[in-house]
């Protein structure tokens, strides 16, 4: 199995933590532009009994397997999130956006999120976590190399989160009436 670390891309300092949740689509993708380029290729030399229409089909397939792999290596895989909390803030950079600020370090909470059979670990503010979020973990099932993977993603990844969060969170006392 690969290092956490490296699977998310890890960079972590005294005060920051930055991942990228979708590194391992990059490799995957990567194949889907080689399917689509060998579909590319072999559109032409197919035998004339599946038409011009078939050809056409063909070509279809590997114009989207080429352009979701693309997506894949180029903007999804390149997405990734910092924690700072000396910035006391929780970043997005991707190609398209550069450092955005998504919210304070105080107003995360992160949660799972179940999606098609599978859960994931997401972030959110605390009063709009179900309206937006961010999935900061890949895909979690239930066989035991994914538990596997979910279990160093909580001990390396998920721990330094929480504690960043609840390095900065107030601390609230309860109010006492006489």
């Amino acid at each position: 199995m690969q290092d956490i670390r490296q699977r998310y891309n890890i960079v972590a300092s005294a005060g920051s933590l930055s991942l990228k949740p979708y590194a391992h689509l990059v490799r995957h993708s990567r194949w889907l532009v080689v399917a689509a380029a060998g579909l590319a290729l072999i559109a032409p030399v197919v035998p004339d009994s599946i038409g011009e229409d078939g050809r056409l089909v063909l070509y279809a397939l590997a114009t989207l397997l080429a352009l979701h792999g693309l997506y894949n290596i180029l903007i999804k895989g390149n997405i990734r999130y910092i924690f700072d909390a000396s910035a006391n803030g929780i970043f997005k950079s991707s190609l398209l956006d550069q450092h955005k600020k998504l919210m304070r370090l105080e107003e995360a909470v992160v949660f799972v999120s179940e999606e098609s059979g599978g859960w994931h670990y997401a972030l959110g503010a605390k009063k709009s976590h179900f309206v937006t979020s961010y999935s900061i973990s890949e895909e979690f099932g239930a066989g035991h190399e994914s538990q596997q993977q979910s279990q160093a993603y909580e001990e390396h990844i998920l721990e330094k989160i929480h504690a960043m969060i609840a390095s900065v969170q107030p601390v609230e006392f309860p109010s006492r009436r006489f």
